[in-house]
Order: structure tokens, then sequence, then C-alpha cells
């Protein structure tokens, strides 16, 4: 799973927004997925699901489903 510190990077690198949308597919099920990410008095809201990392040229992400399976150790 992506850090709090990566995260600031990508707004601070990336967008002076305060939402950032991410668009993949699931790494376990494949489905396709839009995440949201905003910026939070706490740091960091997600929607859709969680995202693990970001290169240059993908997203990896997982949906929301996969993502609560995967944390429970499923």
């Amino acid at each position: 799973m992506i850090t709090e510190e990566a995260l600031h990077q990508l707004f601070t690198s990336i967008s002076e927004k305060s939402t950032m949308t991410f668009i993949g597919r699931c790494l376990s099920c494949g489905n396709k997925i839009k995440i949201d990410i905003t910026r939070t008095t706490r740091g960091f809201g997600f929607e859709g699901g969680m995202l693990f990392d970001v290169t240059p040229d993908e997203c990896f992400v997982k949906c929301i489903d996969c993502y609560q399976k995967w944390r429970k150790g499923s």
C-alpha cells in the first residue's frame, strides 16, 4: 500500500488540487476502477479502492472488495 509520504510527494509534484483521480485495473480481480484521493485534515481519504503504487507508466490499484479481502488476509 502506498505510504502517506509518497502521497504527499504525488500531490506536490503532480497536482495542486485537493483531489487526484487514478484509473486502473484491480491487481486481484482485473476490474477497471477509478479511485479518488482527497487531502483531508488528517491525511488522505480514498474512494473507490486503494492505491498501492504509481510509476510513470501505470498505477497499481485494488478495488474496495479485493482490498478488504486482502486486509483480512483472505
